[in-house]
């Protein structure tokens, strides 16, 4: 289902110590300086004559390689930094070691391997291997999730009252931070967001329909930066029918400018696979400082990148043209 983003520029009210409020204007940080991507691909993950793969939707970075979670035959793949396949677990159902529709993949830096699986109202946390190690439960439909230190959880979306939630590692609510009072009616749907996480434990999140993005410690304060490209959130659509009758439809004006696709985390920078006008028919990838959220360049990344991971100094990018497969690149040098 395609995320759609309402008009939020609202105040969030953080209840969580630390949490800071949603800096939401409306000025780029500066022009854009757009640059070929240097290429020199390393190794390919699936594809044509390569059956390794049926369905990949989610990747993280694995030890000393890459994971994939298929959703093809609902396995958790491991491959090397060669794209060799080392391992792979897991089946659909609910028991132990068991899929329904994971939403997000993470890694801890200990190794540990979380699995967000909303349908089956939980968090799987797995060994390195990819050994089932406990159950969470979490009936909360959030579907983006990040891995904060001390085996706690930030959970993003999915909620009529919250932007994000806090639970420990028995699922409970530690904290949350409320929406302001313009989101409250605005559909959970238009407010869905898309999340990264480094190996350290930060991370960042970011929208479809904005230029806004937020940087995120290991133990879960935020904070909110402006992009390069101001793009405003989009309004909900208001459909009327006849004089009296009108619906508040839960999708934006289609013909509203893409913002993130996809949010990868390095050491120093956080990178946002970027649509949004001033990327034509292409995408970019923007590259922002990690500790001031100052923009420092982009790239106009190949054709058909659906998503972006950051593995040490490797950039995995996910294609589904003309199957779905990942090339992994050597990660430019920061300036």
């Amino acid at each position: 289902m395609p995320w759609r983003l309402a008009h939020c520029r609202c105040l969030f009210v953080a209840a969580c110590a630390g949490m800071l409020p949603f800096a939401g204007g409306l000025a780029g940080q500066a022009q854009r300086s757009i640059l070929p991507f240097p290429g020199g691909e390393v190794t390919r993950i699936g594809g044509p004559g390569n059956d390794v793969l049926l369905d990949p939707g989610l990747a993280a970075c694995g030890s000393g390689g890459f994971l994939v979670f298929d959703y093809g035959d609902m396995r958790l793949k491991a491959f090397s930094s060669t794209g060799v396949l080392r391992w792979q677990v897991g089946r659909s159902g609910a028991g132990p070691g068991e899929y329904r529709n994971p939403t997000e993949l993470r890694v801890r830096d200990d190794g540990r391997i979380v699995l967000r699986d909303p349908p089956n109202a939980r968090i799987l946390e797995l060994s390195p291997l990819g050994s089932p190690l406990r159950t969470i439960p979490v009936v909360s439909q959030n579907h983006r999730m990040l891995a904060l230190s001390g085996q706690r959880f930030m959970l993003l979306g999915g909620s009529h009252t919250d932007f994000a939630i806090i639970v420990d590692s028995a699922g409970g609510l530690l904290a949350t931070t409320p929406l302001g009072a313009e989101q409250m009616d605005v559909p959970v749907v238009s407010r869905q967001a898309v999340a990264g996480q480094a190996s350290d434990g930060g991370a960042a999140i970011a929208f479809v329909y904005s230029g806004s993005f937020a940087t995120v410690t290991p133990t879960g304060e935020m904070q909110w930066h402006e992009g390069v490209e101001a793009i405003p959130f989009p309004k909900v659509l208001t459909l009327k029918v006849g004089d009296k009758k009108q619906y508040t439809a839960a999708r934006v004006d289609p013909k509203a400018p893409r913002g993130a696709r996809s949010v990868a985390v390095g050491p120093r920078a956080v990178y946002l696979l970027f649509g949004g006008e001033s990327a034509d028919a292409g995408r970019l990838i923007d590259e922002y400082d990690r500790q001031t959220g100052r923009y420092t360049r982009s790239w106009r990344v190949p054709e058909g990148v659906v998503s972006i991971l950051v593995c040490g100094s490797q950039l995995l990018m996910q294609f589904n043209d003309p199957l779905p497969h990942f090339r992994v690149f050597p990660l430019p040098a920061l300036r």
